[in-house]
């Protein structure tokens, strides 16, 4: 087994909104992942959600299956999901919904 990096990137979503931004969408590689999202520029009035959706079935629809999220400056200032079995056309994506726009490095690592 290896452990590698599936896809990485910063999230800088330009201004809050409700709207979901896709980090990793429609992925049909299957494996054993892992999200690690740094929250360390969090600061109070910020907002960062996180959610993976995956379905049960191939051809099936679309389920949010693991969320997170974080407000304010945080001590602890990494969300780590936990390993993900994923095989059916997965998606992260990431919303700031409040507060001063800020910038996000994440990284998705994969057990193959």
């Amino acid at each position: 087994m290896a452990i590698t990096e599936h896809n990485s990137g910063t999230f800088s979503p330009g201004a809050t909104s409700t709207t979901w931004t896709d980090l990793d969408a429609d992925n049909a590689d299957d494996g054993i992942y892992q999200v690690f999202f740094d929250i360390g520029a969090l600061a109070a009035g910020d907002v960062v959600e996180l959610r993976l959706e995956e379905r049960a079935l191939s051809g099936g629809t679309d389920r949010v299956c693991w969320v997170a999220s974080a407000a304010n400056a945080q001590a602890e200032a990494m969300i780590v999901s936990p390993s993900l079995i994923l095989l059916h056309n997965w998606s992260l994506s990431a919303r700031q919904t409040t507060g001063t726009v800020r910038s996000f490095p994440w990284s998705i690592r994969r057990i193959s």
